[in-house]
């Protein structure tokens, strides 16, 4: 499990490998934070090489990401 604390990251695994699916779910820490709608979500790839997530885009202002726990693998 990996958690997620608000900044781009990736973590390598070697899924190329496997002859399973990949797969991945997150859990966020909190439901809602801000009413202001300025709580980025993770956006999560999977590739051969790892998982990689990023923070959508906020139009304006400060931004308060959702972080949370991020579980990847293949089944």
């Amino acid at each position: 499990m990996i958690h997620l604390n608000g900044t781009p990251g990736r973590e390598p695994l070697d899924l190329a490998k496997s002859a399973g699916k990949p797969f991945w779910s997150f859990q966020p820490d909190f439901m809602f934070r801000h009413i202001n709608h300025v709580t980025p979500i993770p956006i999560i790839t999977l590739d051969e090489q790892g998982v990689t997530w990023r923070y959508s885009d906020v139009a304006s202002g400060p931004s308060n990401p959702v972080t949370g726990w991020l579980l990847a693998g293949v089944f």
